[in-house]
């Protein structure tokens, strides 16, 4: 601003007619003249040309406006030495916040184009007709409201008849101008520190620590058309504590009187990010780039009017640190710990148009081996968010997320879509919105380290509550199927139906089939301290026992029972389960082989049991099941029946303990599955 007052005064006609008139002061004795009071007819500039050579002489003060008294233009000297004029300049003081009577209150820029092209080409005839002259302004000091105190800086001015050079600078940088008066050409330059400058700018100190470093602005045009330029900004530094380096470019073209910017470059650079999402989190990136992808247009009137902004934005793949503070309690005290997740590289097109109060921006992303699109509008503190409907394929989201996910490391997924919307809502004043997402799975095919699926299939709903940066789920539905899963023995046509409100997640419903069963549970809250009961109808006896221990066993039977269950945070506890042999019973045949004989043999107090097995019709099963988190199972069975061979027709009643690790008996069951069909694909 203080550049721009300075060159309007040193290239106007009124500056030199001041030096003329300080000379007619000097004649006649006057230390103070009136600007005002300048003649502004061409025969008084051509007068001044015929006398300008022949004087040299000094004045004390100049008042420039009897209307601002406070702005003074001290210690004025003026020497002339063959053909060339050297003036100086001790002070000049200027309060831009005065106007005077009779200056128009509209800025030069409000002018018609004709108008300030006649002024123009006024001061070119007139600087053409002026000897060599060099001036130099030892201070200038500019006083305004929208400065935080007196800009201060030096001025020189060199004019031959070639060209006219004037050069501002103090010790935040300068400011350069170099016209070129044969080609009628310009060219407009200022470097500074920014923090040097910043002692004069009135900025929000929230703002003040992202400003730092240096600053190039250069512009260049004809000056028959100086109002069409091309600009270049180039801008390298700290931003603290955002990131540790920045770098800026902006170069296009610019018209000055209609304001209307075409960006033909822009490169914004971040490295080594650190951006607080939240009091809690914190966005660690190893850079951010956003560059332009094709030209922009945008005009810079008093609401900045894009038409067209089409950026890429890049970001490094990086984590988000989230602060986890500990459950208050008086006995127990625990310092908080920090999580870290690890996020892929993100790539995002995006074509803005709009104004700031006013802005709707397209955008598409590529994201973990996949691509998703969208739209955002900002209007009146109100944004808004829409990702389109689209499908990702399910082996390419889960191969992209094995790096940064933890949980989905060891998947591996052959098959299977996933389609997707979003869309929601977030008021900047109230800092509350919400976020309504759907979501559907098909034909999905794959494994989890030894787990084996197929046809798995999911839809979901949810709505989610945003408050003051935290995210709570509000209520969702969810449904999954699946044909089949494969845990160490085979669990066919599962189904779940589920609801979430209030940040809790409840099975509604489960059913499968197992072991030729039906197995079923309802209502279950996924939560510590939740408790159910899983129940099962005829299991059958021979399924259990093909992937048992000893699968050469031969039975009949039909098993139904209850499974009461409590959720803890290490997992399931089952207690007091019960299990009872569908009537009219069944029967179970040890086989008399050669494993058998020799169990026989070595376990003498196991002998008479597994004769009495050899051939046992059962009437009554009735059982006792209990099952911890880590595995362990026990059973305590009773069975009433008959075994021809051994008790004849008198009924035979005994009691059957057994214990073993489920979980591991199942990991047992896959290892055995997944070698044989290793071998099987081998051979």
């Amino acid at each position: 601003m203080g550049a721009i007052a300075l060159l309007s005064a040193l290239c106007s006609r009124t500056f030199y007619f001041f030096i003329f008139f300080s000379y007619c002061g000097l004649l006649f004795g006057s230390p103070l003249v009136n600007a005002n009071e300048l003649p502004q007819s061409k025969q008084q500039e051509v007068f001044f040309l015929t006398w300008l050579p022949l004087l040299s002489g000094s004045l004390k003060s100049f008042q420039a406006d009897i209307h601002c008294p406070q702005n003074q233009i001290s210690d004025i000297r003026v020497v002339k030495e063959k053909d060339k004029i050297n003036g100086s300049i001790g002070l000049i003081d200027w309060d831009l916040n005065c106007q005077s009577s009779n200056t128009p209150q509209n800025s030069a820029l409000s002018l018609k184009k004709p108008q300030i092209a006649a002024q123009l080409a006024r001061f070119l005839t007139f600087l053409a007709r002026l000897p060599d002259t060099e001036i130099v302004v030892k201070s200038v000091k500019l006083k305004s409201d929208q400065l935080n105190k007196k800009l201060s800086f030096n001025v020189h001015l060199n004019k031959t008849k070639q060209a006219l050079f004037i050069r501002l600078f103090n010790e935040s940088g300068q400011l350069t101008l170099n016209v070129d008066l044969l080609k009628r050409d310009f060219h407009l330059k200022t470097e500074f520190k920014s923090e040097k400058l910043l002692q004069y700018i009135k900025l929000p100190e929230a703002y003040r620590p992202l400003i730092n470093g240096s600053l190039t602005f250069s512009y260049a045009g004809d000056l028959n058309k100086w109002e069409e330029g091309q600009f270049v900004l180039t801008s390298s530094g700290e931003m603290t504590p955002l990131a540790e380096k920045t770098v800026l470019k902006l170069a296009g073209d610019i018209n000055i009187l209609s304001q209307q910017l075409n960006l033909q470059k822009m490169d914004i650079g971040l490295s080594k990010v650190n951006y607080a999402l939240t009091n809690n989190s914190l966005l660690k990136a190893p850079y951010v780039q956003l560059t332009l992808s094709k030209s922009a247009r945008i005009n810079l009137s008093k609401v900045i009017n894009i038409q067209t902004l089409p950026v890429d934005l890049r970001i490094g793949g990086g984590s988000v640190q989230t602060k986890i503070e500990p459950a208050k309690n008086p006995d127990i005290k625990l310092g908080s710990r920090t999580h870290t997740q690890k996020f892929p590289a993100l790539r995002v097109k995006i074509n803005a148009l709009g104004n700031i109060n006013d802005l709707h921006a397209d955008w598409s992303a590529s994201l973990i081996n996949s691509a998703i699109a969208g739209s955002l509008k900002y209007k009146a503190n109100n944004l808004t968010v829409n990702i389109k409907k689209g499908q990702l394929s399910a082996p390419a989201v889960i191969d992209g997320l094995q790096t940064y996910l933890p949980e989905v490391q060891n998947w591996s997924v052959d098959k299977g879509t996933i389609n997707y919307q979003l869309n929601g809502a977030y008021n900047l004043q109230t800092k509350s919105g919400y976020l309504k997402s759907s979501l559907q799975g098909q034909n999905i095919e794959g494994q989890k380290d030894t787990l084996l699926f197929t046809g798995l299939a999911f839809n979901s709903t949810s709505d989610f509550e945003l408050k003051n940066a935290t995210v709570h789920i509000k209520q969702g539905k969810q449904q999954l199927t699946l044909d089949n899963l494969f845990v160490g023995v085979p669990i066919e046509a599962i189904q779940i139906n589920a609801h979430s409100s209030a940040g809790v997640t409840v099975i509604d419903d489960f059913k499968a089939r197992l072991l030729d069963g039906e197995v079923t549970l309802e209502n279950l809250k996924l939560q510590p301290q939740s408790s159910s009961a899983i129940h099962f109808s005829g299991l059958s006896l021979s399924e259990i026992i093909k992937y048992s221990a000893y699968p050469a066993i031969s039975a009949i039977g039909l098993l139904d029972g209850v499974l009461p269950l409590t959720l803890t945070s290490e997992g399931v506890n089952v207690e007091k389960g019960v299990v009872v042999a569908r009537a009219p019973g069944g029967y179970i045949k040890i086989p008399q082989d050669d494993v058998v004989k020799k169990m026989a043999r070595t376990q003498p107090a196991f002998a008479f049991t597994l004769r009495l097995l050899s051939d046992f019709q059962f009437d009554s099963l009735q059982g006792r099941i209990g099952y911890t988190a880590d595995g362990e199972m026990d059973i305590n069975a009773e069975i009433h029946g008959m075994s021809p061979d051994v008790s004849g027709k008198q009924p035979v009643k005994f009691n059957y303990t057994h214990s073993e690790n489920i979980l591991k008996l199942l990991e047992s069951l896959r290892f055995s599955d997944q070698l044989t069909r290793q071998i099987q694909e081998k051979y």
